[in-house]
């Protein structure tokens, strides 16, 4: 059972996810000083800066697809009004404040950000007010955070969330109503919930589908 459990830990869990590191950049009080704690203890020597590297470089991607998204919704150039009554568009003017500005770049929402102090650690850290009250400053990156901060992270392995239909929808119960199987499926999670709260009984999950589908073929048989 062990190996078992060995063996979907590491499937899971040895190779760190993008999105969760990206995710862990983004909160204030870790940035990558939390990234750079933990994969030196997870990693060998070698590996530490190839996989913060990685995370950090998916994070720029992020951002530079953000901000090109931005770019395409920005306002035209500044128009000017002649004596004549008509608008005159200086393109030449233009061309040379874009490359002006172009010659001293200026820095990326991230830079800026990891630039920053981490704020304070605190237990009750509100990571999404943070981000409102504090997103005018990064426009850009706030927009990233807004989208990966708010995906829920799940521990189901999706083999296991996916087979769940399996177990539930048998020979006999083919011809339900999707109503009446998800009434089962909750009956089911109750009733177990409950059989695993009684201190003196004790029943593996098998006996208990056995059991469950014993009593269905019974009703039928009726």
């Amino acid at each position: 059972m062990v190996l078992v459990m060995l063996e979907k830990y590491n499937k899971y869990w040895v190779d760190v996810n993008g999105l969760m590191g990206v995710a862990t950049i983004l909160d204030p009080r870790f940035k990558m000083k939390l990234i750079r704690f933990y994969f030196a203890k997870i990693y060998d020597e070698l590996t530490v800066q190839t996989e913060i590297d990685r995370i950090q470089d998916l994070l720029r991607e992020l951002v530079d697809e953000y901000g090109h998204k931005n770019s395409k919704s920005k306002a035209k150039p500044v128009s000017f009004f002649s004596t004549k009554g008509k608008w005159i568009m200086l393109d030449e003017f233009a061309e040379f404040v874009e490359q002006d500005n172009g010659a001293t770049p200026e820095k990326s929402d991230l830079d800026k950000y990891l630039e920053a102090s981490n704020i304070p650690l605190v237990d009750d850290f509100d990571i999404l007010n943070w981000w409102k009250t504090n997103g005018n400053s990064y426009p850009t990156l706030e927009q990233v955070a807004r989208d990966i901060l708010s995906i829920s992270v799940s521990t189901v392995p999706s083999e296991s969330a996916f087979s769940a239909g399996g177990r539930v929808i048998g020979p006999y119960r083919i011809p339900l109503c999707s109503d009446m199987i998800e009434a089962l499926m909750c009956a089911q999670n109750w009733l177990w919930a409950d059989i695993k709260g009684c201190g003196d009984f004790k029943m593996e999950y098998s006996q208990f589908e056995d059991m469950e589908d014993d009593c269905y073929t019974e009703i039928v048989n009726v």
